[in-house]
C-alpha cells in the first residue's frame, strides 16, 4: 500500500510539471483511468451477478408449481380461458356465451396495494405459517356482441377484493372495437367518453338486475376469488423472469 501510493504520488508531480501540450502524459491518465473505472465496474457487476444468483436460487426453490391447485381447478371448469403473455402487467380472461363475448381484464400493478387480513380480535390473520394479505384488483369487464357491428358494448369498472366484485360504473360504448381495442389511441378515447352514473346512486334494483346479468355470464364470486389469486401467481413468475432476464444481461460482456 505505502509503495503504491509513493508511486502515486511521484506521478502525479511529474503531470503538475509537464506543459498541457505533453500529449504522452494526458494519453497515460485516461489509460489510466479508463483501466480503473473497468476494473471497479466488473467488480460491482460480478457482486450483484452474485446476489441476483442467489435471489434467483431461492425463488425458484420455493416456487409453486407450474400449474398451481387454484389455476388447474379454474381452468377445468372451462368458463373462461385465461391470456397470460410473460413480460406483460395485464391479464386478459375471455369466454363466449351465446351471442356475446365476455372479456375480463386485470394488472398485477395492484399486488402493491396488499394489506394483511385481520382476524375477528383484529390482529393479522394467518395462512399456515404466513400472514393473510388482501388487496382490492380494479377489473374491467366488457360484454360485446359476435353479430351486428353496430350493436355496441357495455364495460363495467368494478373492483374485486375479498371474494366479492363490487361494479363502480357501466359504460356504454356505441363501438364494440373501440371498447376492447388495446392502444394508447383508443384508451385516449375511452377517457373522453362518458362512463354512466355512479354505481352506488342507482336505484337497488337496477343495482342488483346488473349484478345479476353478470353473474348469469360467469362473473361469479368463483371469478373474483380466483383473480387475487392469478395476481400473486403472475407476479411472482414475473419477479422470477424479471431476476433471470436482469441476471442475464449484467453476466453477458
Amino acid at each position: 500500500m505505502f509503495a503504491r501510493t509513493v508511486a502515486l504520488r511521484t506521478a502525479t508531480a511529474v503531470l503538475t510539471r509537464t506543459p498541457a501540450t505533453c500529449a504522452p502524459a494526458a494519453v497515460a491518465t485516461r489509460a489510466f483511468s479508463v483501466s480503473a473505472f473497468r476494473a471497479s465496474a466488473a467488480a460491482t457487476d460480478s457482486e450483484l451477478v452474485d446476489v441476483l444468483a442467489k435471489e434467483l436460487q431461492f425463488e425458484k426453490e420455493n416456487a409453486q408449481p407450474a400449474m398451481p391447485s387454484f389455476l388447474s381447478e379454474f381452468l377445468a371448469r372451462k368458463t373462461f380461458t385465461v391470456q397470460d403473455r410473460p413480460g406483460d402487467n395485464e391479464v386478459v380472461m375471455a369466454r363466449e356465451f351465446g351471442n356475446e363475448k365476455i372479456t375480463v381484464t386485470f394488472s398485477i400493478d395492484d399486488v402493491a396495494n396488499a394489506q394483511p387480513v385481520e382476524d375477528a380480535d383484529g390482529q393479522p390473520a394467518r395462512d399456515g405459517d404466513e400472514v393473510a394479505y388482501d388487496f382490492p384488483v380494479a377489473t374491467v369487464i366488457t360484454v360485446t356482441k359476435k353479430t351486428g357491428v353496430d350493436a355496441g358494448a357495455i364495460t363495467f369498472q368494478t373492483i374485486v377484493e375479498g371474494g366479492q366484485l363490487q361494479i363502480t360504473n357501466v359504460t356504454f360504448t356505441d363501438d364494440p372495437v373501440l371498447a376492447v381495442a388495446d392502444t394508447a389511441e383508443a384508451d385516449y378515447k375511452r377517457r373522453g367518453q362518458y362512463v354512466g352514473p355512479v354505481f352506488d346512486e342507482l336505484d337497488d334494483n337496477l343495482a342488483a338486475a346488473f349484478h345479476t346479468y353478470l353473474e348469469a355470464r360467469g362473473v361469479t364470486s368463483e371469478l373474483a376469488e380466483f383473480i387475487p389469486e392469478y395476481v400473486e401467481f403472475k407476479e411472482q413468475n414475473e419477479y422470477v423472469r424479471w431476476l433471470d432476464r436482469v441476471k442475464a444481461f449484467v453476466s453477458r460482456a
